[in-house]
């Protein structure tokens, strides 16, 4: 498979020793190891792959292949994986390649790759962390996990998101220092699986989970979004009041979230301002804007939106910025960003700009990007 980018480039899928790339799984989710160029793919065969992204070619024409470094076969094949979230350290090391995944019959595990990526051992006994029950006085039926993500800034919990409408967390059991974790999987037993806002239970599933890299000023709590099938996004707190402290709905239901900038301020700043890209499905692709006032109350706007799919929107992304060097200015919410969303049925995939320059304040929003490549 090869896909060409706008500017000229392209990207290839290859496999060592073969030339046809055809497979007979599809891909749920497909994560990047943080830092590296490396990501995971949960596929609906129970595999978990690893690739690899290689720069090929002459200096001056460069492009980009996928090599598929691993794949590993965690849970039986009749078994779908839904989605994956690597354990987030910057020096990732043998001891620190974690994997949380989600599978379709509700339950959440851990897994720790080793030499390489070439093998994997499960933690927590194997046991899962927690899963997912539609619990009624009739039935206790499982339901599918569409989300996972681990805690921030200290990645010392899995959250998780499914079908019964429930974000649940576990809490892990590691050393305090995430610099030394030993090879011993004991240490990573989970200690309390908590069902975060059980008694006001989400309206519909939930399926997107977003943490923030740093905690609110004020109680040291980890802070999070939350989207939902009902077309909500939520911004919650771990130890916060049961309502979320902002709120918005998006006309489709919320099945990505991910930040425009990697790390969205420093957490010492009280007042902040991000932007978020939303997958909305049956609503096309948004852009939020989630600020924090200085008296420490948060709000949630939308502030672009593309609606050129003619189905329902599973994913989309945003292309990195370089971090700055020594000397350039830090990188803001203004600067132009290349950014792609995907369509399910019509299998269209579209490269578009948003140029946060061209949003009106308090007003009609001007054209909010421009289509690249389809």
């Amino acid at each position: 498979m090869q896909v060409t980018s706008p500017e000229g480039g392209t990207c290839q899928m290859t496999s060592s020793g073969e030339e046809d790339t055809s497979r007979d799984y599809g891909v749920y989710d497909l994560k990047f190891l943080p830092y590296h160029p490396i990501f995971a793919a949960a596929t609906t065969l129970g595999k978990i792959l690893i690739c690899q992204l290689e720069e090929i070619g002459e200096p001056e024409q460069k492009d980009l292949q996928i090599k598929e470094v691993s794949s590993h076969q965690v849970i039986p094949e009749n078994i779908t994986i839904c989605s994956v979230a690597w354990f987030p350290l910057q020096h990732a090391s043998d001891g620190t390649r974690i994997l949380a995944f989600t599978v379709e019959d509700g339950r959440v595990f851990l897994v720790r790759f080793r030499d390489d990526f070439k093998s994997f051992d499960f933690l927590n006994g194997q046991l899962p962390v927690h899963q997912h029950f539609d619990k009624t006085p009739v039935s206790n039926n499982a339901e599918r996990a569409w989300c996972c993500a681990f805690s921030r800034p200290r990645p010392d919990s899995v959250m998780s998101g499914g079908d019964d409408s429930v974000l649940r967390r576990s809490t892990l059991n590691f050393p305090q220092d995430l610099t030394t974790l030993q090879e011993d999987s004991s240490l990573w037993s989970v200690v309390t699986d908590l069902a975060l806002y059980r008694e006001k239970r989400f309206p519909q599933g939930v399926t997107a989970i977003l943490p923030f890299p740093f905690c609110t000023p004020e109680c040291s709590s980890t802070i999070f979004l939350v989207g939902c099938y009902d077309s909500s996004v939520g911004l919650w707190s771990v130890y916060g009041k049961d309502v979320p402290e902002a709120e918005v709905n998006l006309g489709g239901g919320v099945y990505r979230l991910k930040f425009l900038q990697y790390e969205p301020g420093p957490p010492e700043q009280v007042a902040c301002t991000f932007q978020v890209l939303a997958s909305c499905m049956d609503a096309g692709t948004k852009i939020l804007e989630v600020k924090r006032s200085i008296s420490g109350h948060w709000f949630i706007d939308v502030v672009a939106e593309v609606k050129d799919h003619q189905d329902l929107c599973y994913a989309a992304d945003v292309q990195p910025l370089p971090a700055p060097g020594d000397g350039e200015a830090p990188i803001t919410c203004l600067e132009e960003r290349i950014c792609v969303s995907s369509s399910f049925k019509d299998c269209k995939l579209s490269v578009w700009k948003f140029n946060p320059l061209h949003v009106v304040r308090g007003g009609i929003i001007l054209p909010l990007h421009s289509p690249m490549a389809e």
